[in-house]
């Protein structure tokens, strides 16, 4: 069984440097991106930016949303 969770967060940098040091999880050599993935067993966590993020609701059709509060 596999599982993928997509997080967004105020700051890729910081949670890769968390999933990677604290619990472990492969991470890329570089965060340079507005979106990347951790990955640790099957278990994958897609991590995008918060200020900009794109939100699919139930009816399936995109939102573009500036920022989360």
């Amino acid at each position: 069984m596999n599982l993928r969770l997509e997080l967004f967060v105020e700051s890729i940098e910081k949670s890769v440097e968390f999933y990677s040091n604290v619990l472990e999880f492969d991470g890329p050599k570089e965060t340079k991106a507005t979106y990347t993935s951790v990955r640790k067993d099957n278990v994958v966590f897609g991590l995008g930016e918060r200020e900009v993020c794109l939100i699919y609701i139930h009816l399936k059709f995109p939102v573009m949303v500036n920022k989360l509060v």
